[in-house]
């Protein structure tokens, strides 16, 4: 889906470099794009990798809001050129770097095939301020390490939340 243009169709959250799902849970179309039409991806349930969570429950959607997983709330955005929204779809720990369809982007470190913790993940991320940027503050030990260890929760003056 896009917004008519004189030029044709324009895509809306579609990430040209969308090379679809690693996780084998999601196979299907060529792209994320054409599978869910969008190539992005919010915190959507606890959370998890640093990040507090902003849109909806993963689980189900008609239970109450309550303080055992709680929402992000407007008065604890005290920055918010660090709050991450959303980011390419790969962003999520369990799609590990060393995956082909992960690496959407540029890839800062040694060797892709070898699980580098000191490589860099590139990832499109938009922020609560509303900038979008090439995100490649993201080390793979920051975002794969704590996933398959203990959560690091979220803190508001780390390089995301």
């Amino acid at each position: 889906m896009g917004i008519p243009d004189p030029r044709g169709e324009v895509p809306i959250a579609e990430c040209p470099l969308d090379k679809g799902d690693a996780e084998p849970g999601h196979p299907g179309k060529e792209n994320l794009y054409q599978q869910y039409g969008t190539s992005y991806l919010p915190a959507f349930a606890g959370n998890w990798f640093r990040v507090r969570y902003v849109y909806g429950r993963m689980d189900d959607y008609n239970t109450p809001l309550d303080e055992t997983i709680p929402t992000v709330k407007h008065f604890e955005f005290a920055r918010t050129d660090n709050k991450m929204l959303l980011a390419d779809w790969p962003w999520h720990a369990n799609r590990k770097w060393e995956w082909e369809r992960t690496r959407w982007h540029g890839y800062k470190g040694t060797d892709p095939g070898t699980h580098d913790p000191d490589a860099t993940r590139q990832l499109n991320v938009l922020f609560a301020d509303l900038h979008v940027e090439l995100f490649d503050k993201i080390l793979v030990r920051d975002i794969e390490d704590p996933y398959v260890g203990a959560q690091e929760p979220p803190q508001r003056h780390w390089k995301w939340w």
